[in-house]
């Protein structure tokens, strides 16, 4: 007699990661060492271009290096890590960064941080960014439109998400804090990069043994500002505090 087939059952769930400095709330909070909890979000002007610089002062706040009602003053400084802050990204207020010009000036402040990044062409740019930000880290990312590259923007990311499958966890959505859109409301994230369809998925990144990528990923952008839009990854730059 054959013995019967068991049924197999697939555990599936939805996971969420995020930096554990974060308080959801009414409004996004980080925890302070020796004060109240602060809002780390800062918002760019619509006629500037300081996304990048924006992103960094956010990464001060959560990871414990500045107060934010301190860098909200950062141009009349005169010491101190608003003072430096500002002397590093002055530049950048109105023209914006590149890749290579984010790295050298946080690395310019000389703050007990350590970094590591991927820029556009290396092969593990995307499971970078992906790994870090399911672990929980601070990555800042660079991302262009696919479609018509007026979207070039600097966007703190600070959490992953993705589905959970038999012990499987597949990042498909960074979530970010971005300074083009408003103050999260009961959720860590107010704009997000969701995988689209055709991309390839983290476990296939992760394991991955050749060289070559096998097919270019893609992102929908998706804001409450913004209608959704196709983006490529152009950087990942990891900030961790150190001591």
């Amino acid at each position: 007699m054959m013995a019967s087939k068991r049924n197999i059952q697939t555990e599936q769930y939805r996971w969420q990661r995020h930096h554990p400095a974060l308080i959801v709330g009414d409004r996004l909070r980080a925890h302070a060492r020796r004060a109240d909890p602060m809002l780390p979000h800062f918002e760019q002007s619509p006629v500037a271009s300081e996304c990048g610089a924006m992103g960094v002062a956010s990464a001060l706040v959560i990871l414990g290096l500045a107060k934010s009602h301190a860098l909200t003053m950062a141009s009349t400084r005169k010491s101190g890590v608003p003072y430096v802050f500002f002397q590093a990204f002055r530049e950048t207020w109105f023209e914006g960064c590149d890749h290579q010009d984010m790295v050298r000036r946080i690395l310019m402040m000389k703050l007990p941080v350590s970094l590591g990044f991927r820029f556009l062409g290396a092969v593990d740019l995307e499971s970078f960014a992906m790994m870090n930000l399911a672990r929980g880290e601070l990555v800042m990312l660079a991302f262009r439109s696919v479609q018509h590259g007026k979207t070039n923007h600097w966007a703190l990311g600070l959490g992953a998400e993705g589905v959970a499958i038999d012990g499987r966890h597949i990042v498909d959505t960074l979530l970010l804090l971005d300074s083009s859109a408003p103050d999260p409301q009961y959720r860590v994230w107010n704009a997000r990069l969701r995988m689209n369809d055709g991309g390839v998925s983290h476990v296939n990144l992760v394991n991955k043994t050749s060289s070559k990528r096998s097919k270019p990923i893609t992102w929908w952008y998706e804001s409450s500002q913004w209608a959704p839009e196709l983006v490529r990854l152009e950087a990942a730059v990891r900030i961790k505090r150190n001591d």
